[in-house]
């Protein structure tokens, strides 16, 4: 829908019961109507699967205290694996965990809200459910496949135990080489001189494996991923004979190997299929070295001082280590032994002394407290959490900012922009079954049972990235419409025929990156729905959630959907409309403007909130 607050797919699906419905069970998870909103929010649209809601603030403020909202309930903030985020000004996408629950949380402005700030949170239904520790940081996770990376203050042996007790609750066993799967007790994996791993098997899925590494910083790098069964079935052969005699046809083994037992095979596997990070650690015989336990943080017994020797533009704190500061972007990221309270008061006396002014917060506990300051035009945001054994400190804003570090990154941006792609850069990976380049700064994709479309910013020029494109479509059966396509420097327009229906390339040249818009339709599922428009014309589709009687205004037509009519299957009202843009007016609610295109399907479904605007095909 453009010109109107773009909505996720997962809203879609979700809002809509007839285009795909999720189970009951992950609705009944997660109320999205009732996390908690920013200050001055208006909401639009409620229900479990997906709210919508108005703020005027700006997005970037808006997101900051979503972010720290989310936090302060337990939300869990993550990453799609090996992927970049490109800093957008009027857009900021993010995603959360808790438990079995996952969040969508897209926030954008809103043209036609006066440039408002629209907020729309989406449950998530999640295919695969790994855990997060708590405290976990850097975390990157597939909601649709068994694959986590994060970072926890944790020692090795703790979160050995961590992974057996929530993995066993998931339905994993940990298994062994030596007795398969293991009944409770006994150890939690097998410990290596950096750290320990354990496999874990679940029936009628593909066997985990869990590495756990300690890095420079004493914090311990988790790692988590399905591996082929036969790494497991290679592992148990090994081991049964491991103790059988040889056979007199049996070559006798060469003497200038070392003897290798059941356990190095073993570590063997685990190191190819978890891309070399322990290969090191376990070069040799596993051995039985435990990690130290870090003493947790505590408070000291006279106030924090500043140190001298800071490049930083706000006090730090003597104790202060792993210091990463981005002048450019105006971030700071550091930790500390000291507790959250020693450190809010050491900022809210240093910050004073410099001229900063306090603004308080709802989130000021033992264990988080958030900071706002302000002097003059510029503003800078403190989040401080424990993190098991230490305090995690977060820092940004416009006080943090330095204009030559800024300028300077600009002239880098624009240099490596200019280099021309590699092959590495070029090497195809997948995101939700459509292909995308190794080197990208977004992702984003939508789904819906009639349409797939994702969006891909490349930071590489535009012939790399249409090169790429043509080769790898080519390789899944499409077509090209050669005769039909658009090329320039700056855009390109490609057609092509699916196996399963029809498929547009677009490619727009702007800011040092290559926008790519992928999208793919299903002409005969939509036909067969019922909801595929008459050629070159828009269908809209109206149903209302809502207990009683619901009118919509649209090209001087009124449109009366009875209470429920539409809101399962599409057995409401439909119209066909010219494309173009139309006020959409619900009787007693809001009115909207909405932009369609020929030969699309859209939805205008009626709930407490309001008219949700559904793009369907």
């Amino acid at each position: 829908m453009r010109g109107l607050a773009r909505v996720s797919t997962l809203a879609i699906v979700c809002a809509m019961g007839w285009a795909f419905t999720l189970p009951a069970s992950a609705l009944e998870m997660l109320d999205t109507s009732r996390l908690p909103r920013v200050t001055g929010a208006k909401d639009s649209f409620a229900s479990p699967a997906t709210t919508i809601y108005f703020t005027p603030d700006t997005v970037a403020r808006t997101a900051e205290a979503t972010r720290k909202a989310l936090a302060a309930g337990g939300w869990q903030l993550y990453s799609a694996p090996h992927t970049a985020r490109a800093q957008v000004p009027t857009m900021e996408i993010m995603t959360f965990k808790k438990g079995p629950q996952a969040l969508n949380v897209y926030i954008t402005q809103a043209p036609a809200r006066g440039n408002a700030t629209s907020v729309s949170y989406t449950a998530i239904t999640l295919l695969n459910d790994l855990p997060f520790p708590a405290g976990a940081a850097d975390i990157e996770f597939d909601p649709n496949r068994p694959l986590l990376t994060c970072v926890s203050a944790e020692p090795v042996d703790q979160l050995l135990a961590y992974y057996r007790k929530e993995l066993g609750a998931r339905g994993w066993s940990l298994w062994s080489a030596k007795a398969g799967k293991l009944p409770d007790g006994g150890p939690n994996g097998e410990l290596t001189e950096k750290g320990a791993y354990g496999y874990y098997i679940r029936e009628n899925q593909t066997p985990l494996i869990l590495v756990l590494q300690r890095v420079a910083d004493g914090r311990t790098k988790i790692d988590i991923k399905s591996v082929p069964a036969k790494v497991l079935a290679d592992a148990r052969e090994a081991e049964l004979n491991r103790d059988k005699p040889k056979t007199v046809a049996e070559p006798a083994p060469a003497p200038a190997k070392p003897q290798h037992t059941a356990a190095d095979d073993m570590a063997d596997q685990m190191m190819k299929q978890a891309q070399d990070i322990m290969r090191q650690a376990t070069a040799d015989a596993l051995s039985g070295a435990k990690a130290p336990t870090p003493k947790p943080a505590t408070e000291p017994a006279a106030p924090l001082r500043a140190r001298v020797d800071s490049d930083v533009p706000v006090p730090m704190p003597e104790n202060a280590d792993d210091i990463d500061y981005n002048a450019a972007d105006g971030k700071l990221d550091y930790e500390s032994t000291a507790s959250v309270r020693s450190l809010a008061a050491f900022y809210r006396e240093a910050m004073k002394a410099e001229g900063w002014r306090e603004h308080k917060t709802v989130i000021n506990g033992p264990k988080m407290t958030v900071l706002d300051f302000s002097k003059a035009d510029k503003k800078i945001s403190f989040t401080l959490m424990q993190m098991g054994a230490s305090t995690n400190v977060k820092a940004d804003g416009s006080g943090l900012i330095s204009a030559a570090a800024s300028a300077k990154k600009d002239d880098a941006s624009v240099a490596v922009s200019a280099a021309p792609a590699s092959a590495e850069d070029l090497t195809a990976e997948e995101s939700s079954g459509l292909p995308v380049p190794k080197r990208r700064t977004l992702t984003q994709s939508e789904r819906t049972p009639f349409r797939q479309q994702l969006t891909v910013n490349i930071p590489l020029e535009l012939s790399a990235v249409l090169g790429f494109y043509r080769r790898e479509l080519e390789k899944r059966g499409w077509k090209e419409d050669v005769k039909g396509a658009v090329i320039a420097a700056d855009k390109a327009n490609v057609a092509f025929t699916t196996p399963e229906g029809s498929a547009v390339l677009k490619l727009a040249r702007k800011d040092n990156e290559t926008t790519v818009t992928l999208r793919v339709r299903n002409p005969e599922a939509a036909k067969k729905a019922g909801v595929l428009p008459n050629a070159g014309q828009t269908k809209v589709l109206f149903g209302n959630m809502t207990a009683s009687e619901a009118s919509i205004t649209i090209d001087n037509k009124t449109i009366k959907i009875g209470a429920g009519v539409g809101a399962k299957k599409p057995d409401g009202p439909t119209l066909d409309l010219k494309p173009g843009k139309y006020k959409v007016t619900l009787k007693g609610g809001q009115s909207e403007e909405i932009d369609v295109a020929a030969d699309e399907a859209w939805g205008l479904l009626v709930g407490p909130g309001g008219v949700l605007p559904l793009n369907v095909y």
